[in-house]
């Protein structure tokens, strides 16, 4: 079943099924964590979740991973997401390397962050790809206009 049949199931039936139910919990878990996750990371959000202002606070965060992204893909930064890959690479390697005095296992880094590096790089380079394609729209509309 869909998530939007779930959805009415939950709104409109007096005694909604199991899967129902387990589908809407598993939902309103997910808003609670990323709720305390973000509000972790210095997000000003309420205690308990509030849908409207975390809707606001993820706005904001993919806006500014789409600024840095653009600022980055700028050609004077070329290089960037080669580096970024490079110290994904050296987290990894490091983690290969290291031997924990106390015994401690795991990664020094955490494997979504070093993820995150290589997504980032990702998502410079098609910022790039996005912007000279936009560009390139740009020029033919504007050459267009010249000639009409």
């Amino acid at each position: 079943m869909a998530y939007e049949d779930y959805i009415s199931e939950l709104e409109e039936a007096d005694f909604p099924s199991p899967a129902a139910i387990e589908a809407g919990a598993d939902a309103l878990t997910f808003v609670v964590s990323l709720n305390n996750e973000l509000r972790q990371n210095g997000a000003k959000l309420p205690e308990d979740p509030d849908v409207d202002k975390l809707g606001t606070v993820l706005d904001g965060v993919f806006a500014e991973l789409a600024a840095a992204s653009i600022f980055l893909s700028e050609k004077s930064f070329t290089r960037v997401p080669k580096m970024l890959r490079g110290i994904a690479d050296a987290f990894e390697k490091a983690d290969e390397d290291f031997k924990d005095p106390t015994g401690a296992t795991g990664p020094s880094v955490p494997s979504a962050i070093v993820r995150g590096y290589r997504h980032f790089a990702t998502r410079i380079e098609a910022a790039r790809v996005q912007k000279a394609e936009l560009f390139a729209s740009l020029k033919k509309f504007e050459d267009s206009q010249e000639t009409s």
